[in-house]
């Protein structure tokens, strides 16, 4: 498995990395390397009300990059969603992808899960993302996927993409601004 879960009814009991919904970036990082962060932040289209800060991950954690939404100009760096990311040959990411949701199954109840294989667009090609969604009742979110980049599209090649294992925990919050604001 790719995350040792604990018995869970909540989003907040998953981590990733030990990091999860709720917990500040300064319990991991340093106010220096938040900042820089933060200074290179993604910005969504319509709104910059959330932003999201990438790190590179330390040597003892399961997965190679992670990626957060925080409020932008909240000096708390309060995280509204965390990602662990994998690069991984698309065969194999799907076999990891099925052990990390059937983790997820054996672990909670009263959720929602939706399979569905979804596309980045015209301009990617034939990319595309295999998806698990687990839809918590509040609303919060876990997302498995594995991206399939198209490399013989012009847009992939140039920016680098690379079929990776992504797993998402998604606060409503966080949920409703990329609905309802971010684009």
């Amino acid at each position: 498995s790719l995350q040792s879960w604990t018995k869970a009814d909540d989003i907040r009991d998953f981590e990733i990395d030990g990091m999860t919904i709720g917990d500040s970036l300064l319990d991991f990082y340093s106010l220096e390397k938040v900042e820089a962060e933060v200074l290179d932040a993604t910005y969504y289209p319509k709104s910059k009300k959330i932003i999201i800060v990438g790190f590179e991950s330390k040597p003892e954690q399961l997965y190679e990059r992670h990626e957060f939404h925080i409020k932008n100009l909240d000096k708390k760096y309060i995280i509204y969603s965390v990602k662990g990311i994998i690069e991984l040959p698309i065969s194999d990411c799907i076999n990891k992808k099925e052990i990390v949701t059937s983790d997820i199954e054996n672990q909670i109840k009263n959720v929602k899960r939706n399979d569905y294989k979804g596309n980045y667009g015209d301009s990617f090609g034939n990319s595309l993302a295999h998806v698990s969604d687990f839809d918590f009742n509040n609303g919060d979110t876990i997302r498995v996927w594995c991206s399939e980049w198209d490399q013989s599209n012009k847009n992939v090649k140039n920016s680098l993409y690379i079929d990776a294992l992504s797993v998402n925990l998604s606060s409503k919050e966080q949920v409703d601004f990329i609905q309802n604001e971010a684009y």
